[in-house]
């Protein structure tokens, strides 16, 4: 089984490779937005403007970026396959766009993800080891660059991504590589995940990393009070923003530490994972409403979201995955519906069993547990009976072990 993976290291550029960096970003962004008016300009068949109908496609644009780099100087100074990555970029926004995945594409802006990308061609991305703490990469028409190494590269290089976070620029080495797994046979579990306790689990555990955004929001609060006062363009409104930006990176930073070290603990120990199918972008979405119908309990409702933000819902989910399917396991998920009002004993539905947030005292049978342990119950439940139901034949095999495992522990 062919196997991607990123490895993202903190780069050292000199002052000349820094000003490199920029010029490919600024070339890349510039493409980026060209080719997005030019698309933009499409009209349909028998427009004066367009009477045949035709549309420019991705190859008739990366046509086009040959001859225009023959023609600009600066513009040819930067690796062409970078600028082809920026157009395939483009197409892919337009493909996540016609298929309703996304919004129409927004033209790049500087200061905003600035990054470029060269694939592997020809073995011009390379890696080599300068001693314990440093390595260096390869880059075309950049030569080598330094960066801090604190883990090994395995596999095959297909890509290198440069780009600006934080005031730091950042390597991204994709590789890819071949790797034989084995089903797991380690137990499954169900995960319930809330706004005062990160995820519970079936086994009766409650796991709570604690909030990346308490710890900084003091600090953050004061910068972006500082920042609102500065005028805009000004040389201490671009310090000051540079300033804000470092707290966010930090508080990013943080959040995505303590999920990789929770969802590692978890993959480690188990070989099933039910979670519920929730839509976490629906679920954070503004409360505000427009002018003609304003919304209501606005202030509260953006309390929450950003609760369900700072936990992290979706990025442990994605963290599971893909550390459960390097084991051999699989991430699973169900309707959430009911998941905390059912009783799991006697499997009564009412809203009246959860007395508050973390109290579910069932008024048929007495039992009396943390709420949120019993939806992880009721998950993993739920997870069981969506794969013991009757599937696909080319389906079966895949999931026969997950059927048994999820059976069994219920």
């Amino acid at each position: 089984m062919l196997k991607l993976r990123g490895y993202k290291f903190l780069l050292k550029p000199s002052a000349e490779q820094e000003t490199r960096f920029a010029q490919q970003v600024g070339a890349c962004r510039f493409v980026y937005n060209l080719a997005l008016e030019q698309r933009g300009m499409y009209r349909p068949k028998g427009h004066p403007l367009n009477p045949d109908g035709r549309r420019v496609s991705f190859a008739d644009q990366c046509k086009q970026v040959v001859t225009l780099r023959e023609e600009v100087d600066w513009l040819a100074d930067v690796h062409g396959h970078a600028l082809i990555q920026a157009l395939k970029d483009l197409d892919k926004a337009f493909t996540n766009f016609f298929e309703g995945r996304a919004s129409y594409p927004k033209p790049r802006v500087k200061g905003v993800h600035d990054s470029f990308r060269v694939p592997q061609d020809k073995k011009a991305i390379r890696v080599k080891k300068l001693n314990g703490n440093w390595s260096a990469v390869k880059l075309p028409k950049l030569g080598w660059i330094k960066y801090r190494s604190h883990r090994a590269i395995e596999g095959e290089i297909r890509n290198a991504t440069v780009s600006l976070k934080g005031g730091h620029w950042w390597v991204s080495i994709q590789t890819e590589a071949g790797i034989e797994i084995e089903p797991s046979a380690l137990p499954p579990v169900g995960i319930d995940r809330g706004v005062v306790v990160l995820a519970a689990l079936s086994t009766g555990e409650l796991i709570e990393p604690g909030s990346a955004l308490r710890k900084h929001s003091r600090r953050l609060k004061n910068a972006q009070r500082c920042l609102a006062r500065r005028r805009r363009g000004s040389n201490r409104y671009r310090r000051q923003k540079a300033r804000v930006g470092r707290i966010h990176k930090q508080i990013a930073n943080t959040r995505r530490d303590q999920l990789h070290k929770v969802a590692l603990g978890i993959a480690r120990r188990f070989g099933t994972v039910v979670f519920e199918d929730l839509k976490t972008r629906n679920m954070t979405a503004s409360a505000a409403g427009t002018i003609e119908a304003p919304g209501r309990n606005v202030a509260q409702k953006s309390g929450l979201n950003r609760v369900i933000l700072d936990k992290g819902w979706h990025t442990l989910e994605a963290f599971l995955a893909y550390k459960l399917q390097e084991r051999g396991g699989a991430l699973v998920k169900v309707n959430p519906a009911y998941s905390s009002q059912t009783c799991p004993c006697c499997g009564s539905v009412s809203k009246h069993h959860r007395k508050s947030q973390a109290v579910f005292d069932c008024g048929d049978c007495g039992h009396k547990e943390h709420a949120d342990i019993v939806g992880a119950k009721n998950i993993l439940r739920a997870g069981a009976r969506l794969l013991s139901a009757p599937s696909e034949p080319h389906r079966r095999s895949a999931t026969r072990t997950i059927k048994r495992r999820l059976t069994h522990a219920a």
